[in-house]
């Protein structure tokens, strides 16, 4: 029913007749950017085909949401015909076939440029590249060789690509991949992603797709994240940035014809959607929200005081470790796994953080013990140094590390480092945990507005513990010259921020303030004692004498 309801739909959209079909000729392996009229059908033709090639992909984008509908045969099918902002089919040639003809609609309203490309393969030395996707099995398509993303949130990113067949004799569409020893199982598959710049526009959402639709232009331009070989399913869960185009595509290879390869048709996610209500992603339109604006300014606000005046105002320092605590937790849970506003969100977070660092706070005003609330101080400063460590550089994305157990081992011993060796030192511990933190407080705020991802580094180990799928993501974060210019400043913010703090306290000769529960203590045993040595005020008289001891002690003698 599904099928059928599915053709029924492409075959009423096409309406393809005599009177809305204009002719569209392009040349094979270029890309041309056409523009398409609202409720026509091009056909579009294909010439000078070699003789060699054994299959062409056809690969049409359009921009963002825009809808566009393709076909390999003139009245639509299920197994034949896609519809989506990106469209990407595979057919098979027949002998003597020099000319090839598909056909390509646009849904909108408007007149919409669409990127087409259609490839042969065979035509070069590889004689029988494998096919992507032409061993599928998750869609109707006969022969799919897009790449679908499953899911996206702010976090990570589910994709999923069909499983390509050996290549086979032009002529022939034998399938052989339902026997038991199908030859695809030899292919290899190499995942590559290709970063859009961070505000992207028209002209950069197709010159990039455009730099990722061959496999030359692939390994020119992309970064190779990962690879896969033998029985592999085709879902592959990687690390996302709201708001940050990635292209993702793959190449497969067959070992036993030469290493001839093939790409599969580049996807665009942006973690987010600029549809309405769409598969509960979170809204492009909502990438920098006002009260997250605000949020990090006052953060950075905090910060800037925490980095400079750290050590020197240790009142602050203790409750901002304290609120940390249970501020961050907050804000990722309630952020990620509710649906509240984001104002609510915000306000409840601060309230969770107010409550660990009204908590910290009395606890040092109570008891006054420096040790412990240092150790609170270094196990903070050591979760962001394992935070870096493993999300910043390629050491996040070792296997070994989709092992909770040797991950969270691992992640542990990275922040206890921290404490092992700076807390002998708790002074010069106070001041650099200060620094940190607080100029980290301020590139935030850069990083957010920016989106960068620095702001990020923080979320990522709790958003572990959130996700259950976590461990399997590939994390590769986009490092340009704006990241780079971003952690260049924050490092030297650190530097400033120290050199500040041991100007203004390395005359004190205390380390650190004194308990405020003694000190209040002593206060009040010193008024006390001033009072008990003030002679008490008794009524005075003429009759009075003045040395009233002696008077007494005449009035015995007498």
């Amino acid at each position: 029913m599904k099928n059928l309801c599915l053709f029924t739909s492409l075959l009423i959209l096409f309406k393809i007749n005599s009177c809305s079909k204009i002719n569209l000729s392009i040349p094979i392996d270029e890309t041309i950017n056409v523009t398409i009229e609202p409720n026509v059908t091009y056909l579009v033709t294909v010439e000078n085909i070699t003789t060699t090639a054994t299959f062409v992909t056809i690969q049409g984008h359009a921009y963002r949401n825009v809808i566009i509908y393709g076909s390999t045969t003139e009245v639509p099918s299920s197994d034949t015909s896609m519809i989506g902002s990106t469209i990407g089919l595979v057919s098979y040639l027949q002998l003597e076939q020099d000319t090839f003809i598909w056909y390509l609609k646009n849904k909108e309203a408007v007149a919409i440029d669409v990127l087409v490309i259609v490839m042969q393969y065979g035509a070069g030395e590889f004689s029988m590249p494998p096919v992507p996707g032409g061993c599928c099995l998750t869609s109707d398509l006969e022969l799919d060789p897009n790449i679908k993303v499953l899911q996206s949130n702010y976090f990570h990113t589910s994709t999923e690509f069909s499983q390509a067949n050996a290549g086979v004799p032009r002529g022939s569409d034998e399938n052989v991949c339902a026997k038991s020893n199908a030859p695809q199982f030899r292919l290899y598959y190499e995942l590559y992603i290709y970063y859009l710049p961070r505000f992207v526009d028209h002209d950069d959402y197709f010159k990039g797709i455009e730099k990722t639709m061959t496999v030359d232009r692939i390994k020119e331009n992309g970064k190779k994240v990962s690879s896969y070989k033998g029985k592999f399913q085709g879902e592959v869960i990687l690390a996302s940035i709201q708001g940050q185009g990635v292209i993702y595509n793959v190449i497969v290879t067959d070992p036993l014809t030469n290493h001839s390869t093939a790409a599969y048709v580049p996807i665009v996610n942006f973690a987010c959607t600029y549809t309405p209500d769409y598969n509960n992603q979170p809204s492009c339109h909502d990438i920098l929200n006002a009260g997250y604006i605000a949020m990090y300014i006052g953060l950075s606000i905090y910060g800037f005081v925490l980095c400079f005046l750290g050590h020197y105002c240790f009142k602050l320092e203790v409750f901002f470790f304290g609120g940390l605590t249970l501020g961050i937790p907050a804000f990722l849970i309630f952020a990620t796994s509710s649906h509240l506003t984001t104002a609510a969100t915000v306000t409840i977070s601060f309230v969770f953080a107010g409550m660990g660092g009204a908590s910290l706070y009395i606890l040092w005003w109570l008891y006054g013990k420096v040790l412990p609330t240092m150790l609170f101080v270094a196990l903070n400063l050591g979760y962001l140094f394992a935070s870096c460590a493993f999300f910043i550089g390629p050491l996040g994305n070792m296997s070994v590390w989709q092992d909770n157990a040797a991950y969270g081992l691992t992640f542990t011993s990275g922040m206890l480092l921290i404490p092992i060796f700076l807390i002998p030192f708790m002074r010069k511990l106070s001041s650099l945990a200060t620094a940190v933190w607080g100029s980290y407080l301020i590139m935030s705020l850069v990083s957010y507005v920016s989106m960068s991802t620095l702001h990020l580094i923080i979320m990522y180990p709790l958003a572990r513990t959130v996700y259950s799928e976590f461990n399997k993501d590939l994390i590769f974060l986009p490092y340009n010259t704006q990241d780079i210019i971003i952690i260049v400043v924050w490092v030297v913010l650190i530097v400033a921020g120290l050199t500040t703090q041991h100007f203004l306290t390395h005359k004190d000769r205390r380390d650190f303030p004194e308990c405020p529960a003694k000190l209040y203590a002593k206060t009040n045993e010193f008024l006390n004692t001033e009072e008990q040595q003030i002679p008490p005020i008794v009524d005075v008289t003429e009759r009075t004498p003045l040395l009233q001891n002696t008077a007494s002690s005449i009035d015995k003698y007498e």
